[in-house]
């Protein structure tokens, strides 16, 4: 017994040891502030793997806007602020351009929309015998569940979980096989437009007016792989951002109907009620306008961005941000920044006007990302959600749902886990407004 006990005192008194000494190495190297990191693992068992920038926000309280971490050996930067990520990742894009190593389903609102934009495709009839949609549901479902924080972590630890069989539990991971997943999400719809556009049967779009200008040309080097990547950054990029953000509107309008009747009596007043608004509106509308913006500020669809890594060892604000560390844009806590958004968890559409009704504050881009890793789909989806927010305002009234005995039903929904974040499914009803 009392040889069990020195062992287990002596691997305590090792572990202390070690870790004292990696967090004494980490300030020796100057490193931004943060969590003592454990041998191996470093700070692993500290983040929430589900929702990591609730960590990383609580953490900014005892360690500032540049926090350090350490995952199994990866150096983690995470970026706290909106000034400090605008310092590092658009000032200096050039060193922290690079991406990570790693690899939703499209509702039919965003799908058609993005669809149409880039291939001008029409879904008609049954969304679900789509052949070119339900590739892309496919393609970027999948890379959203292998790029949730849970699925880095594992194949982290374990690399030869990239190789599971599919057949097997966790086969979901086999690299081969989401290869050949998203290889058709790039590839299917391309074939099929370029058909379209050698027979003469596609009107306006990104593909046709890039293959006016490119195809047959030398302007464009490798111009068909470009174009296959470019156009599936798009909609992939687009579609999480639209569809996802209006669901985040729709809860929004449930629980604040007073913010609701405000916004549809200004389209009264400035529109009618003998058509829908349209983007000539927009700057006739600046209470619609104000809760577009508060909807992406209240809750971010993306919130720790896109990481992007460290080219080269860099120094800032007097620390050392080594190369080849995750930077990680905690959007969670740019959104959450009280001096900037008083009561940051209420949704409040004033926060981005003056006292007169006019708007004062700015979109918060910050939820797009930064630099060269900035979502290639913001223009598309700003421009997307504002029109269907202000149309389903016009058209319709969003109202609890009701239960059997006609009373209504308080929604708390659960919130989707991994890369994106956005309510699940909860009860409401759309009723018309119009006869």
């Amino acid at each position: 017994m009392h040889s069990v006990v020195s062992l287990s005192a002596a691997v305590v008194a090792t572990l202390v040891i070690v870790t004292l000494r990696a967090r004494r190495k980490s300030r020796e190297a100057g490193f931004p502030q943060g969590p003592a990191p454990l041998p191996v693992i470093g700070n692993a068992l500290e983040i929430d793997a589900s929702r990591p920038w609730l960590t990383f926000t609580k953490w900014q309280a005892t360690y500032g806007d540049l926090v350090y971490c350490n995952v199994f050996g990866q150096d983690v930067v995470v970026v706290n602020s909106e000034k400090v990520a605008e310092d590092l990742m658009d000032k200096r894009s050039r060193n922290y351009s690079g991406r990570m190593d790693m690899s939703s389903i499209l509702d039919p609102f965003s799908g058609a929309i993005i669809l149409g934009a880039v291939f001008d495709h029409e879904i008609d009839g049954d969304p679900e015998n789509d052949a070119m949609l339900q590739t892309v549901v496919k393609g970027t479902d999948y890379a959203v569940r292998i790029a949730s924080p849970d699925w880095i972590a594992l194949t982290t630890i374990l690399p030869f979980c990239k190789y599971i069989p599919t057949w097997l539990p966790g086969g979901a991971l086999n690299a081969p096989n989401g290869k050949r997943i998203m290889n058709e999400m790039l590839d299917i719809p391309f074939d099929i437009t370029e058909k379209r556009v050698d027979a003469g049967e596609i009107g306006h779009c990104v593909v046709l007016d890039a293959f006016e200008r490119f195809r047959g040309t030398t302007k464009v080097s490798d111009f068909e792989n470009i174009m296959k990547h470019a156009c599936g950054t798009a909609y992939a990029a687009g579609e999480e951002t639209t569809g996802s953000s209006l669901i985040v509107f729709t809860l929004a309008m449930v629980l604040h109907p007073h913010v609701q009747k405000r916004a549809q009596e200004e389209i009264e007043s400035v529109v009618g009620s003998d058509r829908l608004p349209d983007f000539n509106d927009r700057p006739s509308l600046p209470y619609v306008e104000a809760i577009f913006r508060e909807t992406a500020r209240w809750r971010p669809i993306v919130p720790l961005a896109i990481p992007h890594s460290a080219t080269d060892e860099d120094m800032y604000d007097g620390y050392v941000i080594p190369k080849g560390a995750v930077i990680v844009p905690n959007v969670w806590a740019m959104s959450r920044n009280e001096e900037k958004y008083p009561f940051p968890e209420t949704f409040n559409p004033e926060r981005f006007l003056d006292a007169n009704g006019n708007l004062a504050e700015e979109m918060p881009n910050f939820v797009f990302g930064f630099g060269r890793r900035i979502c290639p789909g913001r223009h598309l989806a700003k421009n997307s959600v504002w029109i269907a927010m202000a149309q389903i305002l016009a058209f319709f009234s969003i109202e609890k749902a009701k239960d059997a005995f006609g009373q209504p039903v308080e929604p708390n929904p659960q919130w989707t886990q991994g890369v994106t974040s956005y309510p699940k499914d909860f009860p409401c009803a759309f009723v018309s407004r119009r006869a």
